[in-house]
């Protein structure tokens, strides 16, 4: 939100706010206005019309800081995607790095680790380029997706490992950088994340080259992104009196004696237990 105070073209003072939101892609327009404070020195009736108009912009303006939030702070996951034996969960809440590795543990899953272009193609689709870069208070390459990919500080520039113990150095495993990415100072702890979309300007207002959707990104770990979570499908034992096996794309339970059922939750009775 930006604020505009006191403009005065001689005859009245009007205070307002201009609300920045999404339109189209992530580029962005002024939609709606809040009047805070209105002052004329002659025209009186015109005061009483500016004074009525003012009620109805400000209602806009709640309409639109709901959606903002609804948009950036309330939802859970935004998509479940299947994939070798693990589940993908898409979250569009904004957290730091350290914030979702903790979120995605407390749920038996980990940052995501993308150690293939096959598994990078099925991520990418469902990277929300609509993202308002303006609303979170970013350049547009600071946007994206924590995944579980990190520098130390202290460590090579090339030197990123990830949280499955997957080693980056001199890029021996896949990476899908972006750009002249990795370029942390080696004295800086950086992350690394996925970008949503397929064109950036960054403060020079020229497109990036080499830069496309769900290219890597690094940046300081205290950036509030979206995140995804990657859960193996037997993470949480599903399976009620059996042991579970991953399949591909879900899993499969296989029951101890006497118990039946998708999830082996019936005995012999066929009651569920």
């Amino acid at each position: 939100m930006k604020l505009y105070n006191n403009y005065n073209p001689k005859s009245f003072t009007l205070s307002l706010s201009a609300v920045w939101y999404g339109h189209g892609d992530h580029h962005q327009i002024p939609m709606l206005l809040l009047i805070t404070s209105i002052s004329t020195k002659h025209n009186g009736s015109c005061t009483k019309q500016i004074t009525e108009q003012r009620g109805m912009f400000n209602k806009l303006f709640i309409v639109s800081v709901w959606m903002l939030i609804a948009q950036c702070y309330c939802q859970g996951p935004v998509s479940t995607v299947p994939y070798n034996g693990n589940e993908l969960k898409f979250y569009s809440i904004r957290k730091t790095y350290e914030q979702a590795k903790t979120a995605c543990e407390s749920d038996n899953a980990q940052l995501v680790v993308v150690k293939s272009k096959a598994m990078q193609d099925i991520i990418t689709p469902h990277l929300d380029s609509t993202i308002s870069y303006i609303a979170w208070g970013e350049y547009d390459y600071g946007v994206g997706y924590w995944m579980g990919l990190k520098k130390l500080a202290g460590a090579n520039i090339l030197d990123y490992k990830a949280l499955d113990g997957t080693t980056y150095v001199n890029k021996p495993a896949y990476s899908n950088w972006n750009n002249v990415e990795p370029n942390a100072l080696k004295s800086d702890l950086a992350c690394a994340y996925m970008c949503p979309y397929n064109d950036v300007y960054g403060q020079s207002g020229t497109a990036y080259s080499k830069v496309r959707k769900g290219g890597w990104w690094t940046n300081i770990c205290t950036l509030r992104n979206y995140y995804i979570c990657q859960r193996a499908f037997c993470a949480t034992n599903p399976c009620r009196y059996g042991t579970c096996s991953a399949l591909p794309t879900s899993y499969k339970c296989n029951c101890d004696p006497g118990y039946s059922g998708p999830l082996c939750g019936n005995g012999k009775t066929g009651l569920s237990k």
